[in-house]
C-alpha cells in the first residue's frame, strides 16, 4: 500500500500549458460599454470649415428633420437655406430664407401576419393602421429603446440622402479625401432609401439639395463624416442616455459634428428674435365675459371648430402686434406628446431651479379618450390612430367646466349645443372620419335655416308691394293686367264645360285631343331643355346638387358614428386637473406659478409678461384663453400677465434652432462639439462632457443642456 502510494505520488499530472485567450466577441449592439474601436477615424476637416447641418428634433410623435446647407460666396459664409418657404430676420438685419422640416413618425410597425418591419414614414402606406403592432423608441419624452431608434434615424438619414457606410480599412484612411459631395441618380437614392414607401421620402431627396424634376434628375448625396447634426434635448435627460447617443452619431453614423441644445432655449431664442425684428403677432380671440349664459358660452365653443376650418380655408385670421418688453426673460411652456414642461429661460439660458414637469401629453390623452369610448360606446382599445384623430377634431377647453357639467346633466344626450358625431371611415371609400351633426340637432338647425329663410321672403315681397306702391302708375298697371288674366281664365273654363256636355263620340274626341297636345307639350319640352335660359339653367343644376347633397347624407347617415358630449372638454380638462384621474401632481396653471415663484424675484414680472406656448396640445381650441384666465386668479395682482401662441407651435423650437445655427455660421464652437474634442474628452475618462462644453462661463444654476 505504501509503494502504491508512492507510485500515485510520483505519477502526478502535469499541469496543461497556458495557450493564448481567446478574443471576447465584439458587440455591435449599441450598449453602454464598448470596446476602443480600431478603426482609423475618418478625415477630418478644418474647424472653421462651415458644413451642412442634419436639424433633427426627436419628438415621442413625429421627428422634426431638414438639412441646412452653407452657401459660400467670395470665401464668405451666407445664411441660405436651400427651399425657401418664408423668411426670418437674422441677427444682422438681413432676411434670411426659412426651410420648413419633414415630419416623420417616430415609431417602428410590423403588420399582422407578417415579418415585414415599417420605419417612420413607410406607415402611411397602410390606410388601416389598425393592424399594425406598433413599438415606440420613446417614453415619458426620453429615449428607452435606442435599437429601435438607431433604425429609425438611419432611415431618416437616407430620406435626407445622407451616406454613413465608410469602408476605412486596410491599415488606414485613403490618400486622397473623398468629395463632399457625390453625385447619384434619383433611382438609386430611390431603391436605397425605400422611397415609394412613404411621402417623406421625396421631400428628404429635396432636402438634400436636389431639384424635384423628372426620374432621371440627379441628388447630392452629403457624406456624414463632413456632415454636422444638431439635436434638440429635453430637460433634465439622464446622462447614459447622452452618452448612448453620442455613441451613435460619432462612431455608429461616423459624424463630424455634434451639436445639442433644449428645446425650450431654442425656442426662447426665436421668441427673442421675433421681439428685435418687431414680427411678433398672434391671432386676435373674442373672449366672452364671465356673465355670459352657459348655453351661448358652449355653442361658441362648438363652433369654434368649424370657424377654425373656416380660417384655414383662405380667411386669414386678424393679427395683433406683440412688442418687446427690452428683457430677455421667457418663460417656455411644452405641452407635447409625453409630457408638460415648464422651462423658465433668461437670454436662452435655462434656470434649473424653476423648471417642472407634468407628465400629461398628448398620447395620456389619447388613451383616455380611447378608454371612456370603449367603456361607453364601442371596443376602440386598438385604434390609437382613429381615436387621435377624433381627439385632433373634436377636443376643446372649457372655459368654466364645472357649469358646463352641470348644464349637460339637464338636456338630453345627443341635443345638447356641444354634441359632435364622428364618422368612422369604412377603408373601402373612406379612410379617415369626418364630423357631423347628431340628427336631432341637425333637425332642429334645419328648422331654423327654414324659418330665415320664410322671414327674408317675407320682407322680399312687403319691399316689392311698398316699391310697387311707390311707382304708383306701375301699380294699377299691374293690378289692371291681373284683373285681365282672371277674365280670360273664367272664359277658358266655360268653353270648355260646354265641349264637356256632348256625346260619346264628343268624349272620344275629347281623348284624342288630350293625347295631342300631350305630345304637343313633349315637343315643347324638348324644344325647352334646348333653348332653356340662363335662369332655368342654374334652378335646373341646383336641383341636381341638392339632389347629390340628400343622397349623400343618406349613405352618411347609414355609417357608423361615434357621439362625443362631455368627452370634448373632460378630455383636455386633464392637463388643468391631473387630480380628476388620481395623479398626484398640480395642474398647468399651478405648476407655471410654482416655477415663476422658485425664481429671483427681479424676474418675476418679465416671466409672467412672456409665456410662451409650444407642442401639438397648445393648438386644442380655448387653450390660452383657459391658461390666461387661471394664471390671472393666482399670479400677484400687481403684474401682467401676457401668453404667446406661434401661428405653428409644432415647429416653433425647430426654428428657432435654425436661426441659431445659421446666426452662428454653421461653425460657432458653442452650439458644436467636434469628433476629435469628444474623442480626446472620452479617452481621458471626463464625465459630462456636454455640461462642461456648452455650459462653460455660465453662473451655477444656468444650462443650455
Amino acid at each position: 500500500m505504501a509503494g502504491a502510494t508512492k507510485a500515485r505520488g510520483r505519477t502526478k499530472a502535469k499541469p496543461k500549458p497556458k495557450g493564448k485567450p481567446k478574443p471576447k466577441p465584439t458587440s455591435t449592439s449599441v450598449s453602454n460599454k464598448r470596446p476602443k474601436s480600431t478603426t482609423p477615424t475618418p478625415p477630418m476637416i478644418s474647424n472653421t470649415t462651415p458644413l451642412p447641418t442634419l436639424l433633427l428634433d426627436t419628438g415621442g410623435y413625429n421627428i422634426k428633420h431638414a438639412t441646412l446647407h452653407p452657401s459660400q460666396k467670395n470665401g464668405a459664409v451666407s445664411n441660405s437655406i436651400g427651399t425657401s418657404t418664408g423668411s426670418t430676420t437674422s441677427s444682422s438685419g438681413k432676411n434670411t430664407a426659412r426651410k420648413k422640416p419633414t415630419f416623420s413618425p417616430n415609431l417602428s410597425a410590423k403588420p399582422k401576419h407578417q415579418l415585414t418591419t415599417l420605419l417612420s414614414s413607410q406607415i402611411e402606406t397602410i390606410q388601416n393602421k389598425s393592424q399594425l403592432f406598433v413599438t415606440r423608441p420613446m417614453e415619458r419624452g426620453y429615449i428607452t429603446d435606442l435599437g429601435t431608434q438607431f433604425q429609425i434615424w438611419d432611415h431618416i438619414l437616407q430620406m435626407e440622402s445622407m451616406d454613413s457606410s465608410h469602408s476605412f480599412s486596410n491599415g488606414g484612411v485613403k490618400g486622397i479625401m473623398p468629395p463632399l459631395y457625390k453625385n447619384q441618380s434619383k433611382k438609386k437614392i430611390a431603391k436605397k432609401s425605400g422611397a415609394g414607401d412613404g411621402a417623406g421620402d421625396g421631400d428628404g431627396a429635396v432636402a438634400g439639395g436636389a431639384s424635384s424634376g423628372s426620374g432621371s434628375s440627379e441628388v447630392k448625396t452629403l457624406f456624414t463624416h463632413t456632415t454636422a447634426v444638431f439635436c434638440l434635448t429635453q430637460p433634465f435627460t439622464p446622462r447614459c442616455i447622452m452618452d448612448n447617443e453620442d455613441e451613435v452619431w460619432y462612431r455608429d453614423f461616423g459624424f463630424g459634428r455634434v451639436g445639442r441644445r433644449l428645446g425650450a432655449s431654442c425656442a426662447a431664442y426665436h421668441y427673442l428674435q421675433e421681439g428685435k425684428a418687431g414680427t411678433r403677432t398672434r391671432t386676435r380671440t373674442h373672449r366672452s365675459s364671465n356673465a355670459q349664459s352657459g348655453n351661448e358660452q358652449g355653442e361658441k365653443q362648438a363652433q369654434h371648430h368649424t370657424q377654425s376650418q373656416k380660417q384655414g380655408q383662405g380667411q386669414e385670421p386678424q393679427l395683433i402686434s406683440i412688442p418687446d418688453d427690452g428683457t430677455t426673460c421667457c418663460c417656455v411652456v411644452d405641452s407635447g406628446f409625453s409630457m408638460t414642461s415648464i422651462v423658465p429661460t433668461v437670454d436662452t439660458c435655462a434656470i434649473e431651479c424653476g423648471i417642472r414637469r407634468i407628465n400629461v401629453g398628448g398620447k395620456l390623452l389619447t388613451n383616455l379618450l380611447k378608454q371612456t369610448i370603449s367603456y361607453r360606446k364601442f371596443n376602440m382599445m386598438d385604434e390609437f390612430f382613429l381615436v387621435n384623430e377624433a381627439k385632433e377634431a373634436l377636443c376643446y377647453v372649457s372655459m368654466n367646466f364645472d357649469d358646463d357639467v352641470k348644464s349637460a346633466r339637464d338636456v338630453r344626450e345627443g341635443m345638447r349645443e356641444f354634441d359632435r358625431e364622428f364618422i368612422l371611415p369604412d377603408f373601402s371609400e373612406t379612410f379617415r372620419g369626418s364630423v357631423r351633426l347628431p340628427a336631432m340637432l341637425q333637425r332642429m338647425k334645419d328648422l331654423v335655416k327654414r324659418q330665415e329663410l320664410q322671414d327674408n321672403l317675407i320682407k322680399i315681397q312687403q319691399c316689392k308691394k311698398e316699391s310697387a306702391i311707390a311707382a304708383g302708375s306701375g301699380g294699377i298697371n299691374s293690378v289692371d293686367k291681373d284683373n285681365s288674366m282672371k277674365k280670360t281664365n273664367e272664359t277658358d273654363e266655360d268653353d270648355g264645360g260646354g265641349d264637356s256636355d256632348g256625346g260619346d263620340g264628343d268624349n272620344n274626341g275629347g281623348r284624342d285631343d288630350a293625347a295631342e297636345t300631350n305630345n304637343n307639350d313633349e315637343d315643347e319640352d324638348d324644344q325647352d331643355s334646348d333653348n332653356e335660359t340662363e335662369e332655368q339653367a342654374r334652378l335646373r343644376i341646383l336641383k341636381q346638387r341638392e339632389e347629390e347633397r340628400k343622397r349623400r347624407e343618406l349613405e352618411q347617415s347609414e355609417r357608423q358614428a361615434l357621439l362625443f358630449s362631455v368627452e370634448r372638454f373632460a378630455i383636455p380638462e386633464v392637463l388643468f386637473r391631473p387630480s380628476d384621474i388620481d395623479m398626484e401632481q398640480i395642474g398647468l396653471a399651478e405648476s407655471i406659478v410654482q416655477s415663476i415663484e422658485a425664481l429671483d424675484p427681479i424676474y418675476r414680472a418679465s416671466m409672467y409678461q412672456n409665456i410662451v406656448l409650444t407642442g401639438g396640445n397648445v393648438k386644442i381650441p380655448f387653450f390660452r384663453e383657459r391658461l390666461e384666465a387661471e394664471l390671472r386668479m393666482l399670479a400677484p395682482i400687481n403684474y401682467k400677465i401676457r401668453i404667446y401662441l406661434p401661428h405653428d407651435p409644432d415647429t416653433y423650437a425647430w426654428d428657432g434652432a435654425q436661426q441659431l445655427i445659421h446666426n452662428n455660421n454653421f461653425i460657432d464652437g458653442s452650439i458644436h462639439l467636434d469628433r476629435t474634442d469628444w474623442e480626446a474628452m472620452k479617452e481621458s475618462g471626463q464625465d459630462g462632457i456636454w455640461e462642461s462644453k456648452l455650459n462653460a462661463g455660465l453662473e451655477p444654476g444656468f444650462t443650455y443642456i
